[in-house]
């Protein structure tokens, strides 16, 4: 069974961002809108996501192997004459290139990313990890064991997990935020209230960002069936869209519903993006990357038939 205070309880993460002991440049503060992913902690002195003065988002890759790996990822996209390759920016949030900056007296290399949270007044984000199998095919066995007890329940019943969201509930005002540590404990049933819940649909949210979802997930969709480049090992698809759009999308009254839906300009603040490439492989079998794509579909799925799949286990 759902737990019915979920959507109620104003939460933030132990390992929040109050921990935060490094001194930042005058241009750069953290990214409060990271769900998921390394993050500025205590127990783990790690190196979250930070948001730079002009706008755009740094995403720290210190990593020997998977920085260069991640940074060679977006390069490929913006050199590449593929078609199929070019099609893939549209799906992914906008590479600025590298740079870095000074932490602690320390260079910290990061990639530069477009925002697509930018101008939300009221943002809601959610992570999604796409697959099964989260680690790479050469991973040590201990590796694997770790991974595979990962969000379990919920990567056994839909392929999927939820690492972290956040959003604010338009019934009350409150905000909602969710870390790894809940996600692990995520359970099937719970995945889906996690989805229910973030689209604000207690509220009586409007067909409208289920439509714009869905239309972005099939593109992705798509894209996946044809290419033959890529192995996706531990990405995600992020979520975003503005809980103030939501209100005045709620007070035009549309209803909710199955059936195809006319977009209004306030879609076009429904973002979905395609993020974290450090265990993105050459696919030199050239087959169909059945990981990321079976996941994917069920996630499809699961937004299709939200509404009665949250009624059947409430």
């Amino acid at each position: 069974m759902f737990d019915k205070n979920l959507a109620n309880m104003n939460v933030i993460d132990e390992d929040s961002m109050d921990s935060i002991s490094y001194i930042f440049p005058d241009n750069v503060t953290p990214f409060v809108n990271q769900v998921a992913g390394h993050e500025f902690t205590k127990a783990k002195p790690t190196i979250g996501m930070m948001k730079h003065s002009d706008g755009y988002v740094l995403k720290p890759v210190p990593h020997p192997v998977y920085g260069p790996r991640e940074i060679n990822f977006y390069k490929t996209l913006e050199t590449t004459c593929d078609p199929l390759l070019k099609d893939l920016k549209q799906y992914i949030p906008q590479y600025l290139g590298t740079t870095s900056i000074e932490l602690d007296n320390k260079d910290v290399r990061c990639i530069c990313m477009e925002d697509i949270t930018k101008d939300f007044k009221l943002p809601c984000v959610m992570d999604v990890k796409i697959g099964v199998q989260t680690w790479e095919p050469n991973a040590t066995e201990e590796k694997i064991k770790v991974e595979r007890v990962k969000y379990a329940a919920c990567k056994k019943r839909w392929g999927f997990s939820i690492p972290g969201f956040q959003y604010y509930n338009v019934r009350d005002g409150s905000f909602i935020r969710r870390g790894k540590d809940f996600g692990k404990r995520m359970s099937a049933q719970e995945a889906i209230q996690a989805l229910y819940s973030f689209i604000n649909a207690e509220a009586g949210i409007k067909y409208g960002l289920v439509a714009s979802i869905l239309e972005q997930l099939r593109k992705i969709h798509s894209w996946f069936r044809h290419q033959r480049h890529f192995l996706f090992f531990s990405s995600s698809i992020l979520f975003a869209y503005d809980a103030e759009n939501v209100k005045i999308l709620i007070n035009e009254g549309e209803s909710w519903g199955n059936g195809e839906a006319v977009h209004n300009e306030q879609d076009s603040k429904i973002n979905v993006c395609m993020i974290d490439f450090a265990h993105v492989l050459p696919n030199l079998e050239h087959k169909v990357d059945v990981n990321y794509l079976t996941s994917l579909e069920k996630l499809i799925h699961v937004f299709e038939n939200l509404s009665d799949l949250y009624a059947l286990n409430s």
